[in-house]
């Protein structure tokens, strides 16, 4: 009798046991590992499975980026991350003959170069992955706007900061409402960084102008609307290496990337990445400004900017952005200074970078407009000039580049003026003028009533 009270008693306290644990199990939602997969997750996993052979067997057919990326373990997580009808897409496609890499965009939202900086963690600051030089912006609308401007100058001892200092109403004093809007709400601003910020260094002898900011000058940068700036110029190291250093802290403290310049060839190389409507855009500069060279190229060992003097070091930068990006963006300090004429020879090298990889060319340094060009479908635009550096009354504008949601691009050339240490938007008969003025400097290019840039067909 005591023998099965001892067993009854055993078996009460396991089954409370399993009952204890099936509770659990049915809160936790835990599923034992011993209980085999649903019909409905095998058919899902076999699909997927056979989608991803389908789209390996099938790589000779696509770019040269996707083929690179798109490995076994990658597809799988498209599947996981966007679903196997991205990978129904992909598949259907190639095996079609109708692949683009467009399609990831259209499958997923992302280009095959967004999908690959996720899937790394670029993104992530706490993943392996993390990748520095690539900021993911969030769009204002489908389409992404990008606005560039020509030369500016905040330097200390210079028309706009004596300007800003004595008017006593920040951007407002220098810079109409109208303008600030248009660079403040574009998805992505590039601005000509010409000058240094630091209160050290020694004025580089030889040069007869010479530009230094006070550091706390950065923050007018950033109230301009500039999402990052350029160092390729000839004026950026202007008091030496100890101010070219704290121009680079500057921006790193002011989180306001630059491309062009850095500590070391490296640096002034590396090209800069956003990503905006799953798309991702790349940024790189070079400078050709001086014609008796004082601003140094960096090196291995020391900091510069970057050359581009002879267009094959800069055609490597161009086509390193190339292999990872969806726009590939050229920014050139050249050109004949205080002149309207193109330089001879900017053509040739601007059709050197495009055939690169650049997907357009935008230039600076002349302190004045110069033409528009096409080499084949790509925009050269030579020289945007001054826009917001002195006192002179000169015509200058803004270069707009929309990439519409299925990734076709468009330009724009908005017109306006810097007159008294003031730059400002132009409208009716003067917005005429200036856009006429750009139609005589260009070639092979319409420029309409609205400043869209297209290519004239002959």
């Amino acid at each position: 009798m005591y023998r099965m009270t001892l067993k009854k008693t055993a078996l009460s306290l396991v089954l409370a046991v399993l009952i204890a644990a099936c509770a659990a199990c049915k809160q936790t939602n835990y599923i034992p590992v011993d209980v085999p997969p649903s019909q409905a997750e095998q058919s899902t996993a076999e699909k997927v499975n056979g989608l991803v052979s389908g789209i390996l067997s099938l790589k000779e057919k696509m770019d040269a980026r996707s083929a690179t990326v798109a490995d076994d373990r990658f597809l799988h997580w498209v599947a996981d991350t966007y679903g196997s009808d991205a990978l129904s897409s992909v598949a259907d496609s190639l095996e079609s003959g109708r692949y683009t890499a467009e399609v990831w965009h259209t499958a997923t939202g992302n280009t095959i170069n967004v999908l690959y900086d996720i899937y790394t963690g670029a993104a992530d600051k706490n993943s392996a992955g993390y990748r520095p030089d690539i900021k993911f912006m969030t769009a204002s609308s489908d389409s992404t706007v990008i606005r560039v401007t020509g030369d500016v100058s905040f330097a200390d001892n210079w028309y706009i900061a004596k300007a800003l200092d004595s008017r006593g109403n920040g951007l407002s004093g220098v810079m109409s409402d109208s303008m600030l809007d248009l660079l403040k709400s574009s998805d992505i601003t590039l601005v000509n960084n010409e000058f240094t910020y630091s209160t050290r260094g020694k004025a580089l002898s030889g040069k007869a102008f010479t530009f230094r900011a006070d550091p706390s000058r950065v923050e007018l940068m950033k109230e301009l609307g500039a999402d990052i700036v350029s160092l390729a110029n000839n004026h950026a190291y202007d008091f030496g290496p100890e101010a070219f250093s704290d121009t680079l802290d500057t921006l790193q403290k002011a989180d306001l990337p630059y491309i062009g310049g850095g500590a070391d060839i490296s640096e002034a190389k590396k090209p800069f990445y956003f990503v905006v409507n799953g798309r991702k855009f790349a940024f790189t500069a070079a400078t050709r400004a001086e014609k008796n060279v004082k601003t140094p190229q960096a090196t291995d060992e020391t900091s510069g900017v970057m050359w581009t003097y002879e267009p094959e070091e800069y055609c490597e930068v161009i086509k390193q952005a190339e292999e990872e990006c969806d726009f590939n963006i050229a920014y050139v300090h050249w050109g004949a200074e205080g002149s309207h004429r193109i330089e001879e020879g900017l053509y040739e090298m601007g059709a050197a970078f495009i055939d690169s990889g650049a997907d357009i060319v935008i230039g600076a340094h002349a302190h004045l407009l110069q033409g528009i060009e096409f080499y084949g479908d790509v925009p050269i635009i030579y020289n945007l000039g001054n826009f917001l550096f002195n006192a002179k009354t000169m015509d200058t504008g803004i270069l707009e580049l929309t990439v519409a949601s299925d990734g076709t691009p468009s330009y724009r050339f908005i017109p306006g003026i810097q007159k008294d240490c003031f730059v400002d938007t132009v409208s009716g008969a003067e917005k005429d003028r200036v856009l006429e003025f750009m139609r005589s400097l260009s070639k092979g290019v319409s420029i309409d009533a609205d400043g869209v840039i297209t290519k004239s067909v002959s």
